[in-house]
C-alpha cells in the first residue's frame, strides 16, 4: 500500500516536471514570437512615410517613431513635448494645440494642418490625424495617430486656388469689357449717320474649308470656272441684323425688312470683288478684319460709294460699318480732273523755263568745247603736230559733247514728266571726275580746286547725269564768285563726309565775298540772279534735283568768309553689285 502511494507520488512529480518543462519551452517560444512581432511592428512603424505617435489621455507624447527624426533632423531623446513643439512653425503652435485640446475634451477624432521645419530648414505643410483608444468601461486610455507630409498637395491646391482667383478676375474683366463693347456697339448701331450690318459667315466658311480640303487653292479662279458654285456660296451667307441707317443709305423705306427676309442676296449690295475679299478673309481666323472703299447698289439701281470697315468675331459674324462718301468721291474726281488740267497747263508754261534751263546747262560744256576746238585748230596748224595733246583735246571735246546730249535727254524726260533710272553712284569718284571736267575753267580763273573725300563712304542711289549736273553748277558758281579776290585766295573746296550713320554730306565752299544777306532767302527762286549775265535757273534746278533724291540744298555764308552750298543724301544700306561714277 505504501509502495503504491509512493510510486503514484513519484509519477505525479514526474508528470508535473514534464508539464513544467513543456510550459517553459512554450513560454520561451511565445516570448520569441512576441519579440519578433514587436520587432516587426517597430520596423513597420519606422518604415512608413508618416511619423506615427501615441499619447496619453492628457495629450503628452509617449511614443514617436523614427520618421520624425528623419524629417526634422532632431535626435529624439524620449518624447520631450518641448522638442516636438520646437519643430512647429511659430504661427501654427497656438491653433494646432488648441484644436488638439478640443478634440481630447470632446473625445472626437482629431484632424489639423500645421507646418513642420524640415532638416534643410524649410517648412512643409503636414496633416495630423489621431483617434482615441477606449477601455472596456468606455474611458479614453490614450490616443494613436499619424502625421503625413502634404506640402506638395497643399501648394498645388494653393496654386490652383490662385489660378482660379486669376481666372475669376480675368472673367470679370472680360465680362466688363464685353458689356462695354456691347454698349459701344449698340451706340454705333443706333447712330443715324453710320450704316451697320451683321453677316453670319459660319456656313460659308465651312463650305470654303471643305473646298480647301478637297485641294482647291485658288478659290477666286475656282469660282470663275464654276459660277453656279459662286451663286450657291452667296446664299450661305445670312444677314442677321441691319440698322435703319444702312437701310436708308441703300434706299429702303421699310427699315431694311426686305433685306432681312430670307437669305442674303449679296450682289444686291456689294460687287463681286468685295464679296470675294469678304469670303477669303473669313477663312483667316486671325485676320481680325479690314477696311475698303467699294460701291453698292441702291434700290433704284444707282450706285453708292461707301467706306467700309469689316471686323470678324470668333463665331464667324462679320460686322460691317459703312459711311456714304459718294459726294466726297465725286468732288475728289472733279478735283483730280482740275489738277490734271492745271498740271498740263503748268507743264506747257514750263516749256519756256526748260528752254532756258537747256541754254543754261549746255552753255558751260559748249564754251569748253569751243575753247578745245580752237586749241586743236592751233595745234594742227603747227609744223609738228603733238599727237598726244591733240588726242587729249579731242577726248575733252567728245566728253563735253556726250555731256550735252545727256543734259538734253534729262531735261526732255523731265518735260515729259518721267524720271531716269537711278543707279548706285560713288560720289567720291564723281567729285574727282568733276574736278577733271572743270580743270580748264579753274585754270582760266587762276583758282585752286581742292577735293576732300572721307574714306569708306557708301554709294548713293541717284541719276549720275543729274547729280553731276548739280556738282558742276555749284563749282562753276563758286569759280565765278572768286574772280574778284586776290589770286592767292582763290580756292574752291569740295568736301564729302558722313552726316550721321546712313547719310553723306556734300559741301562746296568758296573764298569769295559771300552771298549778300538780302539775297539768302531769294537765291533759289526761279529766274532770280545776282550775276549780270545770269539767267537765275541753275540753283533752282539744282535744288529740285537734290529734293528728288530726298535731300535739301542749303546755302549760307561761312563765318571766315565765302559762301557755302551743301546737301545730304541717303546712302545705300548694303554694297551694290554694279556701281558707276557717272
Amino acid at each position: 500500500m505504501i509502495e503504491a502511494v509512493a510510486i503514484a507520488l513519484v509519477l505525479l512529480v514526474l508528470v508535473l516536471v514534464v508539464a513544467l518543462l513543456v510550459s517553459r519551452r512554450r513560454l520561451r517560444e511565445m516570448r520569441r514570437h512576441l519579440d519578433r512581432s514587436e520587432g516587426e511592428l517597430e520596423l513597420l512603424g519606422n518604415s512608413v512615410p508618416q511619423y506615427l505617435w501615441k499619447s496619453s489621455p492628457d495629450g503628452l507624447a509617449e511614443i514617436v517613431n523614427h520618421r520624425f527624426s528623419e524629417m526634422t533632423g532632431i535626435a529624439m531623446v524620449g518624447t520631450d513635448m518641448e522638442v516636438i513643439q520646437g519643430a512647429f512653425h511659430p504661427d501654427d503652435i497656438g491653433p494646432f494645440f488648441a484644436e488638439w485640446a478640443r478634440a481630447r475634451e470632446l473625445g472626437n477624432e482629431f484632424r489639423a494642418y500645421h507646418r513642420l521645419r524640415m532638416a534643410d530648414g524649410t517648412y512643409h505643410w503636414m496633416h495630423a490625424m489621431g483617434r482615441p483608444q477606449y477601455s472596456e468601461t468606455g474611458t479614453i486610455i490614450g490616443w494613436y495617430g499619424g502625421t503625413s507630409d502634404v506640402d506638395a498637395e497643399f501648394r498645388a491646391q494653393e496654386e490652383v486656388r490662385a489660378l482660379n482667383q486669376e481666372l475669376e478676375r480675368l472673367v470679370e474683366e472680360r465680362t466688363r469689357e464685353l458689356k462695354m463693347t456691347r454698349w459701344r456697339y449698340r451706340t454705333l448701331f443706333d447712330d443715324p449717320s453710320l450704316g451697320v450690318m451683321e453677316l453670319d459667315f459660319g456656313e460659308a466658311k465651312r463650305a470654303l474649308e471643305t473646298l480647301r480640303e478637297e485641294g482647291v487653292r485658288d478659290l477666286e479662279a475656282h469660282f470663275d470656272h464654276h459660277p453656279d458654285l459662286w451663286d450657291e456660296m452667296i446664299t450661305k451667307v445670312v444677314l442677321t441684323d441691319l440698322n435703319a441707317a444702312f437701310a436708308a443709305m441703300c434706299g429702303y423705306t421699310d427699315g431694311g425688312e426686305g433685306l432681312r427676309a430670307g437669305r442674303f442676296r449679296g450682289t444686291q449690295l456689294c460687287s463681286r470683288d468685295t464679296l470675294s475679299k469678304l469670303f477669303l478673309s473669313s477663312l483667316a481666323s486671325d485676320s481680325g478684319g479690314f477696311s475698303l472703299t467699294t460701291e453698292i447698289s441702291k434700290v433704284d439701281g444707282s450706285r453708292l460709294v461707301v467706306a467700309c470697315s469689316i471686323h470678324y468675331s470668333q463665331d464667324c459674324i462679320a460686322t460691317i460699318t459703312a459711311v456714304d462718301i459718294t459726294e466726297r468721291e465725286t468732288a475728289n474726281d472733279l478735283m483730280l480732273a482740275a489738277q490734271s488740267e492745271l498740271a498740263r497747263a503748268s507743264r506747257a508754261g514750263s516749256i519756256g523755263a526748260f528752254s532756258a534751263s537747256i541754254a543754261h546747262e549746255v552753255n558751260q560744256p559748249l564754251t569748253s568745247m569751243a575753247i578745245d576746238i580752237e586749241t586743236t585748230r592751233r595745234l594742227m596748224g603747227r609744223p609738228e603736230v603733238d599727237r598726244a595733246k591733240l588726242q587729249t583735246m579731242l577726248d575733252r571735246v567728245g566728253r563735253n559733247a556726250k555731256r550735252i546730249a545727256d543734259i538734253i535727254t534729262s531735261i526732255r524726260e523731265r518735260i515729259q514728266n518721267r524720271r531716269r533710272d537711278v543707279q548706285a553712284v560713288k560720289i567720291c569718284l564723281m567729285i574727282e571726275d568733276t574736278k577733271t571736267l572743270l580743270h580748264r575753267e579753274a585754270a582760266a580763273r587762276r583758282a585752286n580746286l581742292v577735293t576732300h573725300c572721307t574714306v569708306g563712304l557708301r554709294p548713293v542711289f541717284a541719276d549720275p547725269i543729274e547729280l553731276q549736273q548739280v556738282l558742276v553748277n555749284l563749282v562753276v558758281n563758286a569759280l565765278d564768285a572768286v574772280v574778284d579776290v586776290p589770286e592767292e585766295r582763290r580756292t574752291i573746296d569740295l568736301h564729302l563726309d558722313p552726316d550721321g550713320p546712313e547719310r553723306i554730306r556734300v559741301r562746296v565752299a568758296d573764298s569769295g565775298p559771300g552771298i549778300p544777306p538780302d539775297d539768302l532767302d531769294k537765291i533759289f527762286d526761279p529766274f532770280y540772279t545776282t550775276k549780270t549775265n545770269g539767267m537765275g535757273i541753275g540753283l533752282q534746278i539744282c535744288r529740285s534735283i537734290v529734293e528728288a533724291l530726298d535731300g535739301e540744298l542749303r546755302a549760307f555764308n561761312h563765318p571766315e568768309g565765302g559762301a557755302v552750298f551743301e546737301f545730304s543724301l541717303n546712302t545705300i544700306p548694303a554694297p551694290a553689285e554694279t556701281v558707276t561714277a557717272g
